[in-house]
């Protein structure tokens, strides 16, 4: 779960909750064991007065596992959602903030600790704010994630017992895997330059000098930027993406002067192939900076640049698009929301099916329009916002055998959904990368006549609780 790059969503880093379940005859997997005495203690952080000691039983939403106080603390009504925890450990916990009964917390020395805690394979683990579950093995991750899914739709969409699965995927390598970075620079009061991630849960910069997510060649070329700092502002934003091993950088709020694009050519290399500089209206392109990503077998792949909404796992993202083509599959025309610059139109749209595809974000739209027209596809390209876009095909009478969406983390709300709904005749395929917002669509969709069939997660970013969800909706005859 962040969504566009640039008017499209640009996905978070983080998001999710619930119990757990899965389909396709996957077996369910069993609930995380409470490890018994004696006990492992781990000291985080100094222990404070501010304290207590909570017992944690479930995941939440968001990542944080969910318990209540034990011991003198164990009258106190509240909930508490402890960060850096994991259900069915023992942990010190310290309070942040309160909130209507709640008290969001962190973990300060593990007491108890689950069968599921591993050594994180990062030294700035719960200092860095990029991945929020590098402490939690693998296996269990995943089993959250469900676990979020799950019980979100229980809680919000009122589904009880609904089968959460995992999407399958060949090689997906829980380290090294993600293309796609946005990192923070700063230069402070003394001159040092600072380049990484945000702390967590803090607005101080965390100096980054490798990250072990990140491909090994984004991960190099974004340590080039430090090159530059001489000659960047005293802070911004730096993306990078990686496409097969060569690199594109793009840096905003940096005016393209002669001395700054000197030293972007002079970083040009076989890793760093391009760098793109946006500074107020003025932008400059300094070699390669728009590639082709995610060729299928086909050949089409999509056009980005460094600034473009790419999915930040390739593997993953690939059975996504899968999953879209099967969902999705048939003869009728197909309705496309979100569209960007093409990554799930390919899905349907290759296919020689007709159909349309709407996107508000200037620069993804004409990606995608070029994309359309270069593969000769029957479909029809509207830039637009999607809520105005279906108003106005429902009050014309239009309809789609199938609708795929795939929104920013707010989700579609009941206006979208209930337009939606009106135009589609059998299937909607909703990606969403936020468990909450997919629930309460779901309940809408329920409203209009159209039921949950299946859900899965992918597993796009490993060592965080972000989960990306790909559900299929059937119409059961009932229309708005």
């Amino acid at each position: 779960m962040a969504r566009r790059s640039a008017g499209r969503r640009i996905r978070a880093e983080r998001a999710d909750d619930g119990p757990q379940g899965s389909r396709s005859g996957q077996e369910r997997a069993p609930p995380s064991p409470v490890v018994e005495p004696p006990p492992v203690v781990y000291l985080l952080r100094s222990v404070s007065v501010e304290t207590a000691t909570i017992h944690l039983r479930t995941m939440a939403h968001g990542g944080l596992a969910v318990g209540h106080p034990t011991g003198e603390a164990a009258s106190l009504r509240d909930t508490w959602f402890v960060a850096g925890a994991l259900p069915h450990e023992r942990v010190r916990a310290l309070a942040e903030r309160r909130r209507r009964g709640a008290v969001f917390a962190r973990a300060v020395e593990i007491l108890q600790a689950s069968s599921d805690r591993r050594e994180p394979p990062c030294a700035l683990a719960g200092v860095c704010g990029g991945c929020d579950w590098l402490f939690a093995a693998p296996d269990a991750q995943a089993r959250f994630r469900r676990q979020v899914v799950s019980e979100q739709l229980r809680r919000i969409a009122g589904l009880e017992g609904v089968q959460v699965g995992t999407l399958a995927v060949g090689e997906a390598p829980e380290l090294g895997y993600r293309r796609r970075v946005k990192m923070h620079y700063l230069r402070g009061e003394d001159g040092a330059f600072r380049l990484g991630f945000r702390r967590a849960g803090a607005h101080v910069l965390e100096d980054v000098t490798t990250c072990p997510v990140l491909t090994g060649a984004l991960d190099a070329a974004m340590q080039r930027v430090r090159a530059l700092a001489d000659r960047l502002p005293r802070q911004g934003n730096v993306f990078g993406l990686d496409v097969g091993g060569r690199v594109v950088l793009g840096l905003s709020g940096v005016r393209p002067t002669p001395e700054i694009v000197a030293r972007c050519e002079a970083m040009l290399d076989e890793l760093v192939v391009g760098i793109e500089l946006r500074g107020g209206r003025m932008r400059r392109h300094v070699g390669v900076t728009r590639c082709i990503v995610d060729r299928d077998a086909s050949g089409t792949g999509v056009r980005v640049g460094p600034f473009s909404f790419v999915q930040a796992n390739a593997e993953v993202n690939a059975a996504l698009v899968e999953r879209v083509r099967a969902h999705a599959a048939g003869d009728g025309r197909v309705l496309e929301l979100y569209a960007g610059a093409g990554n799930l139109t390919r899905a349907w749209a290759c296919r020689s099916r007709r159909g349309m595809a709407v996107e508000y974000d200037r620069e993804a739209a004409k990606a995608l329009g070029n994309l359309v027209r270069a593969r000769r596809w029957p479909v029809a390209v509207r830039r637009g916002r999607a809520e105005r876009v279906v108003a106005a095909l429902r009050g014309e009478g239009e309809r789609f055998a199938a609708t795929v969406v795939d929104p920013p983390r707010a989700g579609l709300g009941e206006k979208l959904v209930a337009d939606v709904c009106a135009v589609t005749e059998d299937v909607v395929v909703y990606v969403s990368c936020d468990a909450a917002t997919f629930a309460r669509d779901a309940k809408a969709f329920r409203g209009h006549g159209f039921e949950l069939e299946r859900v899965e997660v992918a597993d796009m970013m490993p060592q965080t609780s972000h989960a990306e969800l790909v559900g299929l909706f059937r119409g059961t005859g009932r229309r708005s």
